[in-house]
C-alpha cells in the first residue's frame, strides 16, 4: 500500500468501501492487543493490502501475521481474532450451532434440550433449542447458521419461526430466532413487532452472539485450528463444543468416547489452555 494512495475493499455483501486501518486496529484490540501491537500488525497488513482486496482476505492476511510471523507471532489473539470465522466453521450443517447456542445458554442459567420434537395442531415438529430460564419462561430457540459471510436471515425466517412458535405455543412462551450472522432490517422490525426475542452476531447491543460468547469465554472448539474435519465432529458428537469443555473434560474418556488418540487430545488441551490463561476463557 502506498502512501497517500486511497485503497478500497469489497464488504462480505459485495458493497465497497475504503480502507479504514483504524477499524482493524479496534478489532485487534477487542480481541485482546494491546493498542501499540494492534498498530504494529495493522502496519504489516498494510504493506499487503491491495486496492479491491477482500475483507475476508485482510482477515486472512491478519491472522497469518499473528500465526507465523517470528516478530509478532501471538496465538491468544489468533484465536480471539478469528471468532466469527471459528463459529463459521462449526457447520457444514446446522445442528453444531445448534449445539453450540444450547452451551452458551446453558453459561447464562438457562436449562436446555437441543432437537426435541413436540406435537403441534397436524405433525410433529422438531425444535432446535428449548431452554427454560430461571423463572421457568419457556422458549422456542430457531437457530439459522450460515457457513459465509454476507448472508443475511430475512424476514422469511422470521415469520416461518413465529408460525412455528404459534402451533407449539401450549409448549412455550416465547419465540427466539438466533443466528451467527446477521438479520435484515424487516426481520428485526417483524420480530420487535410480535415480541420475538432476536440474537444475532452483533446484536441486541450488550446481548449479541459476539457479546455472550466473549463476557464468559465461550469460544468454540474451532478457534483452534486444526480442530476441522473428523476431529472436529467427533468432539462435537462427544458433546464438546467449547475450549472451556475441552479443558474441563477427562481426556481419557474423551478419547474413548470420540475415538481421537489421546496425544492429541493433549495437543488440543495445551492450545485451548493458552487462551484460558491468557484470561480470554
Amino acid at each position: 500500500m502506498k502512501m497517500g494512495v486511497k485503497l478500497w475493499v469489497i464488504k462480505a455483501s459485495g458493497q465497497r468501501e475504503p480502507f479504514d486501518d483504524q477499524k482493524l486496529v479496534k478489532t485487534l484490540m477487542r480481541a485482546g492487543a494491546s493498542k501499540p501491537f494492534a498498530l504494529t500488525i495493522v502496519s504489516k497488513v498494510k504493506g499487503r493490502v491491495y486496492d479491491g482486496v477482500r475483507t475476508k482476505e485482510i482477515l486472512k492476511m491478519a491472522l497469518s501475521i499473528l500465526r507465523n510471523d517470528r516478530e509478532v507471532k501471538n496465538p491468544a489473539v489468533a484465536m480471539k481474532y478469528s471468532l466469527k470465522t471459528a463459529i463459521m466453521s462449526l457447520g457444514p450443517s446446522g445442528f453444531p450451532f445448534e449445539k453450540f447456542f444450547a452451551e452458551v445458554l446453558n453459561n447464562y442459567g438457562y436449562k436446555t434440550l437441543v432437537g426435541k420434537s413436540y406435537p403441534g395442531t397436524e405433525v410433529m415438529q422438531e425444535v432446535d433449542v428449548s431452554a427454560n430460564d430461571s423463572s421457568n419462561k419457556r422458549f422456542m430457540v430457531e437457530c439459522k447458521y450460515h457457513n459465509q459471510h454476507g448472508i443475511y436471515t430475512d424476514l422469511k425466517v422470521a415469520m416461518y419461526t413465529h408460525a412455528r412458535f404459534l402451533d407449539l405455543k401450549k409448549f412455550f412462551d416465547v419465540s427466539w430466532l438466533a443466528t451467527n450472522t446477521k438479520l435484515t432490517n424487516d426481520a428485526i422490525d417483524y420480530a420487535r413487532g410480535v415480541g420475538m426475542r432476536v440474537t444475532t452476531w452483533g446484536f441486541p447491543k450488550g446481548e449479541s452472539l459476539q457479546e455472550l460468547i466473549e463476557k464468559k469465554g465461550l469460544y468454540p472448539i474451532t478457534v483452534i485450528s486444526r480442530v476441522r474435519g473428523r476431529i472436529k465432529d467427533s468432539l462435537i458428537d462427544s458433546g464438546v463444543v467449547t475450549i472451556k469443555q475441552l479443558v474441563s473434560f477427562d481426556l481419557s474418556r474423551l478419547s474413548k468416547d470420540s475415538g481421537i488418540p489421546l496425544r492429541i487430545l493433549d495437543r488440543l488441551r495445551k492450545e485451548a489452555s493458552v487462551l484460558v490463561k491468557e484470561g480470554l476463557s
